[in-house]
């Protein structure tokens, strides 16, 4: 009887410590912030449910433009957006391990799409651009980790499709990088 009631007590103890965890991870509901490396742009991150998040970036985004005459390519930047389908699946065992998830620190993966027009913002390549967009979409893994409760660092890597509006898609690396300020 003495077992019983210890083993009892024992899974009592551990479900209602892993309730109490479980209804602490979860993901912020309204997270805004301005992204400052690379190419600057804004960012709105709203929670869908505990775990899923809908990104939404809208800025200057670097691309690769390519002349089709003689084969070269530049880097430049245009105008865009992004929206990103983000799942983070880590936040239980990173409370678990007393480690942060405040706004939305944590590793997740989802589905990301890109949209920009062709012309250059602030490097103007001597490229004839005859494109009139480009576009992206892939699945992506990332992480996002705030540093002293306002600095976001996030990278997200994966593999998508290239679409623009003359050429036949292709399957292209996906790596996106930003430093960014948590403003509310």
């Amino acid at each position: 009887m003495k077992i019983y009631t210890l083993t009892l007590l024992l899974l009592f103890t551990y479900f209602t410590s892993a309730q109490d965890i479980d209804s602490l991870a979860r993901v912020k509901k309204h997270q805004f912030k301005v992204n400052l490396l690379l190419t600057p742009n804004l960012d709105y991150e709203v929670g869908l449910s505990k775990t899923i998040t809908l990104n939404f970036q809208a800025g200057l985004f670097p691309v690769a433009i390519e002349n089709r005459q003689n084969d070269e390519s530049r880097f430049t930047t245009v105008l865009g957006s992004k929206l990103s389908f983000r799942h983070y699946y880590n936040l239980n065992r990173r409370l678990q391990k007393d480690k942060s998830i405040d706004n939305n620190s944590g590793n997740y993966f989802g589905i990301s799409s890109w949209f920009a027009g062709s012309d250059p913002i602030i490097f103007n390549t001597s490229i004839e651009i005859s494109d009139s967009y480009y576009s992206e979409i892939g699945a992506i893994y990332g992480l996002q980790r705030v540093f002293f409760n306002k600095l976001s660092l996030n990278v997200e890597s994966g593999l998508g499709v290239n679409f623009t509006d003359l050429q036949d898609p292709k399957v292209i690396p996906l790596l996106h990088l930003n430093l960014g300020w948590i403003l509310f």
